[in-house]
């Protein structure tokens, strides 16, 4: 369940849906799955989908991305990897 910006830093809680922005990430038994095309018979579904969620004032200028060692971390939104999250 989400309680608060997924921001470290950021102190806001979650109170509604219409504010800020959510993000559902596909996890497995391995932490969050990469997005984009998987090969047919390569894995099993994801057992479970965790959500995150942003503040508007966090949104406007991070957003959520998959780093190999620590899971889903926040960077800015005019970065490389923010447009390589983006697109996939």
């Amino acid at each position: 369940m989400v309680t608060k910006c997924a921001n470290a830093v950021c102190n806001n809680d979650f109170h509604y849906l219409r504010k800020g922005r959510l993000f559902l990430v596909p996890v497995d038994d391995h932490g969050p799955l990469p997005s984009g095309p998987q090969l047919v018979g390569d894995r099993k579904g994801p057992q479970r989908v965790e959500h995150y969620w942003l503040c508007d004032e966090c949104a406007e200028r991070l957003t959520l991305a998959i780093d190999r060692r620590l899971g889903i971390v926040t960077v800015p939104i005019n970065t490389p990897v923010a447009k390589r999250a983006a697109a996939s």
